[in-house]
């Protein structure tokens, strides 16, 4: 009898051991991944710093239900008081956001805060009453990737036309973005493994954004590049051209 013990009690440890070696194992073939950080404004606004004058600054609030125009004026008087630039006003608008507004924003791609006139006039767009009754599941499947239309302007644009819609699911959301998301990395990487909502979309494109505008960036640069190089070459002379003005 003591010897069945002591077998059973060997075949708990072996279990025990071969348990933590499956773990140790799924855990080094999937990594844990960290989800990108949330950051709607483009670096020159992030580096930003609010001066203290204005943090403790009162603000009034807005939850998406009330006339956007009234608040945003609002806003604009107060920061005109205080002298704000056009990026604290980047920095400061977000605060005065709560409920479905705060929502709108935190769904909005990364780096597409770039000036507050393109700003407000989404926050404007987004919540006009008269537009939020006309978006229906069927135009979210009629918007499209416009041809040269980057995919951080897209994700933008159907971002504000589905927080617009009456119906918010999830299914039809997802469907309808990669529907309507022109050929490209991004558009070969969804059907892979597909998205369960808008906020995965937006956190899976973010990398790709990132490669997009780097390509972007690039590409001009090369452009300048050879525009200054055609400047800087030496004029070819024609030498019967030459020869008559001897």
């Amino acid at each position: 009898m003591a010897g069945m013990e002591e077998l059973c009690q060997q075949n708990q440890t072996l279990q025990a051991q071969v348990q933590d070696l499956t773990r140790n194992h799924r855990r080094d073939a999937y990594p844990l991944q960290t989800a990108p950080e949330f950051q709607p404004f483009s670096e020159a606004i992030a580096v930003v710093e609010i001066p203290e004058s204005l943090r403790t600054l009162v603000l009034d609030s807005y939850d998406g239900t009330t006339d956007p125009r009234e608040h945003l004026a609002i806003f604009n008087t107060k920061m005109l008081i205080n002298g704000a630039t056009e990026q604290l006003k980047c920095k400061l608008f977000p605060g005065t956001l709560k409920n479905g507004a705060l929502t709108w924003f935190s769904s909005l791609p990364p780096r597409s805060i770039v000036t507050f006139s393109d700003f407000s006039q989404h926050f404007l767009s987004q919540f006009s009453a008269k537009q939020a009754n006309q978006i229906t599941s069927a135009s979210l499947f009629n918007i499209r990737q416009k041809s040269g239309e980057s995919l951080k302007n897209y994700l933008f644009r159907f971002t504000n036309v589905f927080m617009q819609a009456r119906n918010k699911d999830p299914t039809i959301c997802t469907e309808a973005f990669e529907n309507g998301l022109s050929a490209g990395p991004f558009n070969e990487d969804l059907p892979i493994r597909h998205a369960q909502s808008l906020d995965e979309i937006r956190k899976r494109a973010a990398p790709f954004i990132i490669q997009e505008e780097s390509n972007r960036l690039k590409a001009d640069r090369d452009k300048e590049e050879r525009a200054r190089h055609q400047t800087n070459q030496p004029r070819r002379t024609d030498p019967f051209t030459d020869r008559g003005n001897l």
